[in-house]
């Protein structure tokens, strides 16, 4: 009688099992091993596949799968310190599928996908900014990296299948520099994970103008018109030029509305000091105690929203 398996169980049987059949294993093989049936080992196979964690070489009408090299250093359970300085290294050497092997391990893992973004992607691009501030890398370089971990979020986002959605926090992203583009994302991708209401404007400083906050104003208000419950304005800036004129649309937005509007910013160390005469409901330099200021706001609402329901 076959029983039944998660994914990480499964992970380690069939990485176990072809450690020790180097000349590879067919898949009713590995479901006789194993003692699942012969659709559910294939569905299980194409994902270790998918995750770089075997291969498979097709023998006449028959698939053979093997360890793929590489794997046998990779823990279970999952280590992420080790992981963390794996993805680093990684990342250095500009080891694209190394890395996408990395998060495809995590994501199949049954994890968090929050941890995900606090414990690897954010230490790797707190890391990747030292090396720039103390000159060990080039700004063309940089520039590079932090694309290469943008792509990488991206990743996480197309494999993260949302469970719940929650229409009672809507969130907006807004970069106000180039080098916020990648902190932005990172944290619309925290709301998406968490279930909000996401939308993720990008970055819009080349289109600061007169004009362009009225039109920011505009698209928003479009957005959010019909949208009940918490909306939150997230700003991601380095210079107080774009700070300042973000700011003062989105505060038009949250008089203009006369809803329940947040605006959180997200500064660099720099003009940190300089943000605090405007009225914000949340400031930082740090991206994960911003995550965590979200943890603890989604928390809240659906606390009033169950004592509501008991009412």
């Amino acid at each position: 009688m076959y029983r039944r398996y998660t994914i990480d169980e499964i992970k380690n049987k069939v990485v176990e099992i072809l450690r020790n059949h180097e000349e590879g294993m067919s898949s009713i093989e590995l479901a006789e091993a194993i003692h699942v049936n012969r659709m559910t080992i294939t569905k299980y196979l194409n994902i270790l596949a998918a995750i770089g964690l075997i291969k498979r070489k097709k023998i006449g009408s028959i698939n053979i799968w093997t360890i793929e090299s590489g794997v046998e250093d990779i823990e279970f359970p999952l280590n992420y310190l080790y992981l963390q300085q794996r993805f680093i290294t990684s990342l250095v050497a500009y080891n694209k599928r190394e890395l996408s092997k990395i998060l495809l391990n995590i994501i199949y893992s049954n994890t968090e996908v929050l941890k995900i973004l606090k414990e690897i992607i954010i230490p790797s691009s707190n890391t990747i900014k030292g090396l720039y501030d103390r000159g060990r890398i080039g700004k063309t370089e940089l520039i590079y990296l932090y694309n290469l971990l943008f792509d990488l979020v991206i990743l996480i986002e197309i494999h993260h299948k949302n469970t719940e959605y929650n229409k009672n926090i809507h969130n907006i992203f807004i970069a106000g520099n180039q080098d916020q583009i990648l902190n932005s994302k990172i944290l619309s991708v925290a709301s998406e994970v968490s279930n909000c209401d996401t939308i993720y404007i990008g970055n819009i400083e080349q289109h600061i103008d007169p004009f362009f906050d009225i039109d920011l104003q505009r698209h928003i208000t479009k957005i959010w018109q019909h949208k009940k419950g918490t909306k939150v304005i997230f700003l991601c800036c380095s210079e107080e030029g774009s700070l300042r004129f973000l700011f003062t649309a989105a505060d038009y937005i949250k008089r203009k509305m006369t809803e329940n509007i947040k605006i959180v910013l997200f500064v660099n160390p720099e003009i940190l000091d300089l943000a605090k005469d405007l009225n914000f409901d949340f400031i930082t330099s740090n991206l994960n105690s911003l995550i965590i200021w979200l943890e603890e706001l989604i928390k809240q609402i659906k606390k009033s929203d169950l004592t509501f329901l008991k009412s």
